[in-house]
């Protein structure tokens, strides 16, 4: 197996190579073979050369080179009749990196489509990211959520939710024990533990077996 041999592209280039398609690529990658790949200032390239070494049409080809002229990444001369000469354009290094930090600033869209392939890309899929709620010191090692907090509140009474603070605190502390959720170690242990009850409200019912109640009459009421 012979030894590689290698040839140099234009960091700046690659960096602003999400704003072509990969047709523009292509095209790129072989001028810059033909030229800087042989240690040339410039060389005479036919379409015929770029279209077998890239694998596209020719009128792809003339597309993506005319693309690539008017961004100045490279350099054309001469004509059809007596042929092409091309060579890489590095005096525009920094100005396409200011283009691909314009672009990201004004959320320009990207190239949806290769021009070979004719077909349009997947959009990008937004990720939503969930916002975390701010968990509240409730003692020195007791953290919940305003949220969390209150559902406690609602089903067991301040002074239980105080009670069961106590209780969960003081073993955290004995044990050097942490929890992930402090909320979720309460319903769990917590409230078997101290034996607190669910508050009842005017109907005798606790907040739990009220709102059972409330969604089988809405059920009902649908039926």
């Amino acid at each position: 197996m012979e030894k590689p041999t290698y040839t140099q592209i234009n960091n700046n280039f690659i960096k602003n190579m999400n704003l072509y398609t990969g047709s523009e690529v292509k095209i790129f990658l072989a001028i810059s073979r033909k030229t800087i790949g042989w240690h040339k200032e410039t060389d005479k390239i036919s379409y015929s050369q770029l279209c077998k070494m890239t694998g596209l049409s020719r009128r792809i080809l003339k597309l993506s080179i005319e693309k690539l002229v008017n961004d100045k990444w490279i350099m054309q001369s001469g004509n059809s009749k007596s042929g092409y000469c091309y060579d890489l354009n590095f005096s525009n290094a920094i100005e396409k990196t200011a283009i691909a930090e314009t672009a990201t600033e004004l959320g320009q869209k990207l190239p949806q489509n290769d021009a070979k392939l004719g077909q349009k890309l997947p959009p990008q899929k937004k990720v939503k990211i969930k916002k975390k709620e701010t968990k509240i010191k409730y003692r020195s090692n007791v953290f919940l959520t305003e949220k969390e907090h209150d559902k406690l509140l609602n089903e067991y009474g301040e002074s239980q939710v105080e009670e069961m603070f106590d209780k969960i605190s003081n073993y955290k502390g004995s044990v050097d024990k942490k929890y992930k959720s402090d909320y979720r170690a309460i319903l769990l242990w917590v409230v078997e533990s101290t034996g607190v009850e669910p508050i009842k409200n005017n109907y005798g019912m606790c907040e739990a077996e009220k709102k059972f109640f409330e969604k089988q009459r809405g059920q009902n009421a649908a039926s």
